[in-house]
């Protein structure tokens, strides 16, 4: 199963997808990215697939996002367990020969106690939204009651 981020690159006016992998044992671990002149493809693999190989920041956790004219992608760390925390990563080179990215800041799941993960963020311009996932116990209680 593919997780799918599309952002377009001024530079190439190429979109390119972002997708973790497809083996289930690596769907955590792998960062692959793929291009095309058009959304409905074909799709060609990036010459360095998997261009990232780390659960602590390679399955997307939203959408690539602009502040400033700098482009960043919202990764999800699975070290710990799936959606443990948020990772954000500033793109520093994204084109058809390469793909660098530096970590900026990292999401807890500490803005509201019972929480034991937070999985994606989505920002637009003057608007970020972002989810958490509740340990067990309060996730039964708030169905409950």
């Amino acid at each position: 199963m593919w997780t799918v981020n599309f952002v377009r690159v001024a530079a190439y006016q190429t979109p390119l997808l972002a997708a973790g992998s497809m083996d289930a044992l690596d769907l955590n671990e792998q960062l692959h990215l793929f291009h095309s002149t058009s959304p409905l493809g074909p799709w060609t693999p990036h010459r360095r697939n998997p261009v990232k190989w780390d659960a602590r920041g390679s399955r997307p956790a939203g959408r690539f996002f602009q502040v400033d004219g700098e482009l960043y992608r919202p990764a999800q760390d699975c070290t710990e367990r799936y959606g443990g925390s948020i990772r954000i990563l500033r793109v520093v080179r994204l084109d058809l020969d390469e793909y660098v990215e530096t970590e900026v800041a990292t999401i807890e799941p500490e803005w509201r106690p019972d929480l034991i993960g937070t999985h994606t963020i989505n920002v637009v311009p003057g608007l970020a939204v972002i989810d958490g996932r509740l340990s067990y116990a309060a996730a039964r209680c708030a169905s409950v009651g």
